[in-house]
């Protein structure tokens, strides 16, 4: 085995100092592998003793750092280094690639918050003016809120509970259908339209909005009590006494009703 004659003293001024690597190597291996100065030398019998080839000489941490020390610089960086500044740039593409995507959706639903933010915001405070008897107000705090999304039930059922207070039926009555075009089972909606066709005399119509609403919410107790009302005008007494009786069964407790519901005979229903 021919190995390439490593000078062992220090380097002169101005010469390049020896690699690193070859410095912590030459503190492991024996002196006799680096004090070789000819072929004659490679064959000494010191070079060959025992103790050169002993088990902790040639474990395999010296080996690794023997090929570490014979591989050039160069390939270290291709087979060890490269690789991973390659990959720290691929983890830091994918975290710019996340950031910026991000930012994106951020910017595409910042529109959306705003306006869910300005629908909450505008619909408290015309809850809390109608609350307080202040219908007017709560009248304009709902149209600011109809301002960002004009469909939102919840408002434009609150809008047509304030027109009606204020006794504007013809709009109230439009905004209850224009809930029921878009939530077709608000039976809420149904109730309060079949309560301003009432007052108008159109008790057909009002019957049937009623049924419609109790259709929806069967224990809905005011559809019940105003259908019992409605068909014991007309005459229709087992139509009011059914009502009349699910009106006790579902928790009414209006002393006039309960009174006119014995007259008739109604019992709750069990």
């Amino acid at each position: 085995m021919l190995l390439c004659e490593v000078p062992t003293c220090p380097p002169a001024a101005g010469s390049p100092k020896q690699p690193l690597r070859l410095r912590r190597l030459e503190a492991r291996v024996p002196s006799q592998l680096f004090s070789f100065s000819s072929s004659s030398d490679l064959w000494s019998s010191d070079l060959w003793s025992s103790d050169l080839w002993s088990s902790d000489l040639w474990s395999s941490d010296l080996w690794s750092q023997l090929v570490l020390a014979i591989l050039s610089p160069g390939l270290h960086n291709i087979c060890v280094e490269a690789p991973l500044r390659v990959g720290d740039r691929r983890v830091r593409y994918l975290q710019y690639a996340l950031l910026a995507l991000a930012i994106v959706v951020w910017l595409a639903t910042l529109p959306y918050v705003y306006r869910m933010v300005m629908i909450i915001w505008w619909g408290l405070r015309a809850n809390r003016r109608s609350l307080g008897g202040d219908y007017a107000a709560a009248l304009r705090a709902y149209d600011k809120g109809l301002k960002h999304l004009s469909t939102h039930v919840g408002l434009l059922y609150g809008k047509g509970v304030a027109l009606r207070r204020l006794g504007r039926d013809d709009e109230a009555l439009a905004c209850y259908r224009e809930v029921i075009e878009h939530h077709p089972r608000h039976y809420r909606s149904h109730y309060n339209i079949g309560m301003i066709l009432r007052d108008r005399g159109d008790l057909g119509q009002a019957e049937r909005e009623f049924l419609r609403a109790v259709e929806i919410q069967p224990n809905y107790v005011k559809a019940h009590a105003n259908l019992a009302i409605l068909y014991d005008k007309l005459g229709a007494r087992d139509k009011a006494i059914e009502h009349y009786a699910k009106y006790l069964l579902f928790g009414g407790n209006d002393p006039l009703m309960r009174s006119r519901a014995r007259q008739l005979g109604a019992k709750e229903e069990k």
